[in-house]
């Protein structure tokens, strides 16, 4: 069974503690929650890969995904085509009303026999997932509540005249509740 990813910055991290405070594969897996076995398998390919630890301090999170992520892919030419569009993709998805769903009907206009609509989102989840760091915050229940707007403008008919009202709608999250109000 393939090794479930990690992201860019744990992996900087065992590197960091193997390499310069010279931790054991249990002292890193216990500090950074990953696995012996997914340390071990790091430290492996990274022996592997000839690097200095300076090298690879300084390199770019995508290099070093792609450095870490070469067994796990073959030489499969519709993936390698697809990938070359995921920075592309990712700006147009900044842009109001893009959809991932919406990105893949052009791409199945140019690639008709390319992947399906899961591979696809499989493919370009993987690929952002790598890229952006995560952070978990703790709510205490109630204490905070988040607010914003919903982006596109909605809009209502007045019954009495027949106008289009556009509308904008706010809406509003208790830390904690997974409750939304409007």
């Amino acid at each position: 069974m393939p090794r479930k990813r990690i992201n860019v910055e744990k992996i900087r991290e065992i590197l960091r503690l193997s390499q310069e405070l010279k931790f054991s594969i249990r002292q890193i897996a216990e500090a950074t929650q990953v696995s012996k076995t997914s340390v071990g398998e790091y430290l492996a390919e990274y022996k592997r890969s000839g690097l200095s630890y300076k090298d690879v301090s300084v390199m770019s999170d995508t290099d070093i995904a792609e450095l870490f992520e070469k067994h796990n892919k073959t030489k499969n030419p519709m993936y390698e085509a697809l990938s070359r569009e995921f920075p592309c993709y990712e700006k147009e998805l900044a842009r109001v009303g893009v959809t991932l769903y919406l990105l893949w009907e052009e791409y199945k206009e140019r690639y008709t026999d390319g992947f399906s609509y899961s591979r696809f989102c499989h493919h370009y989840r993987m690929w952002e997932s790598k890229l952006k760091a995560g952070m978990h915050i703790e709510h205490k229940a109630g204490d905070l509540i988040y607010a914003d707007f919903t982006g596109k403008k909605m809009h209502y008919v007045d019954q009495g005249t027949g106008e289009v009202i556009p509308a904008e709608i706010f809406i509003t999250i208790l830390g904690a509740s997974s409750l939304s109000g409007f």
